[in-house]
């Protein structure tokens, strides 16, 4: 059976620009093809109304489902609903419910609307309004000739949940799919790109009905497996887990920081943090997990000598014994905040970023930079929770 076509359109200066980075494509682009569809396009496009009619025609005709992500908020430069009005050769229309629903969501956060607000509830006459419960604007649907045109926010968050709760569930409904192909995506640190291909390709090679694909996503590798077959993925997913061992720490939408609540939870600790040269990053990757107040305790930056000693009583002698960037002033610090938090872990990070403040003894890239340090953070952490004692913390 033919697999229906799906074609995905994001719109948006910043996404055009590079400012903001696309999560909502891959995302729509994973769920169409879970769920059976293949997706032949994938375009952004800024805002420009008259573009934007470009692609939804050029779109419409190489697909029969169209997921258009972005330009429904309230500006002058939300252009998606004029542009598709026109491209239907519809009016814009005022919609009532939708507008009560609008304010209702104010009202509960104790906001009063704009008259801006308003454009929100306006739809090509003809359209189906899509709810939103996860923001103010609503989506819409328009069918035109064969193709189904779905229009979804551009905020992540809002756009995945209305993919998830009204988009998909309809699509799976009004076409007949064929079975779905499954995916899996296994998440790998600390090993180069350059090995984890090798091991990874080299079990393809046992298992043709498997298909391998891999992603370098700084600082972790991604390996993409997808098959028909499960009980082969199962068995590659299984032979992958043995040979990447603690490198491989989570799968599909697991994280480093959720996974290192997980085992906090697990154990019944809570954590306490002191950074330096990450700048409270490893803090905002932890509370980025729904529920992480109930295993994280607090996070300090001490990024001088004397917010060290002040905040952690971290010995001067040892400072200047040893210096800030050591692996005996990161233990230090992490007792410190352990001590004061009173918590059961503590955690520090401590480096020299650059792009100044190397010497030969101590260059930049010690720790390379923010992301990478939180990253060997985290992962130390979790190993660390799951009983192997690398790392300086406490």
């Amino acid at each position: 059976m033919t697999r229906p076509k799906a074609y995905i359109l994001l719109i948006g200066n910043e996404l055009v620009r590079g400012s903001v980075a696309d999560v909502n494509g891959s995302l729509a682009a994973r769920e169409l093809e879970r769920i059976g569809f293949k997706v032949v396009g994938f375009e952004i496009v800024g805002d420009d109304d008259q573009a934007i009619e470009r692609v939804l025609r050029a779109s419409g005709e190489k697909a029969e489902v169209v997921i258009v992500g972005g330009g429904l908020g309230p500006t002058d430069d939300d252009m998606t609903r004029g542009a598709a009005a026109r491209f239907f050769g519809r009016e814009l229309v005022f919609n009532p419910e939708a507008w009560e629903n609008i304010e209702a969501w104010f009202r509960n956060l104790k906001r009063k609307t704009a008259p801006d607000d308003r454009r929100q509830a306006e739809f090509p006459a003809g359209a189906e309004v899509i709810p939103n419960r996860h923001g103010t604007a609503p989506g819409f649907f328009y069918r035109q000739s064969q193709t189904r045109y779905y229009f979804l926010q551009g905020v992540p968050r809002e756009f995945s949940a209305v993919l998830e709760e009204e988009i998909l569930p309809r699509l799976r409904k009004e076409f007949s799919l064929p079975p779905p192909q499954t995916f899996r995506t296994l998440k790998v640190f600390g090993i180069s790109e350059a090995r984890v291909g090798a091991i990874i390709f080299g079990l393809a090679r046992s298992f043709p009905q498997v298909t391998v694909g891999t992603r370098f996503y700084f600082p972790e590798i991604w390996i993409d497996l997808e098959s028909e077959d499960g009980k082969a993925l199962e068995a590659v997913v299984s032979r992958a887990r043995s040979e990447f061992s603690s490198h491989l720490f989570g799968e599909n939408e697991e994280r480093l920081e959720s996974i290192v609540g997980k085992l906090l939870t697990e154990k019944g600790w809570k954590l306490a943090l002191a950074e330096s040269c990450t700048g409270g990053l490893v803090a905002h990757r932890i509370t980025e997990v729904p529920g992480s107040s109930n295993y994280f305790e607090r996070g300090v930056v001490t990024y001088s000598n004397p917010s060290k000693v002040e905040l952690l009583g971290v010995s001067p002698d040892l400072l200047k014994k040893f210096g800030a960037v050591s692996a005996e002033v990161a233990g230090a610090m992490a007792e410190g905040v352990k001590k004061n938090s009173g918590v059961e872990i503590g955690l520090s990070t401590t480096g020299i970023a650059g792009p100044t403040g190397g010497s030969p003894e101590k260059p930049v890239g010690l720790e390379r930079i923010k992301i990478f340090a939180s990253a060997v953070a985290l992962d130390w952490l979790r190993r660390y929770l799951m009983g192997e004692k690398e790392g300086h913390g406490s």
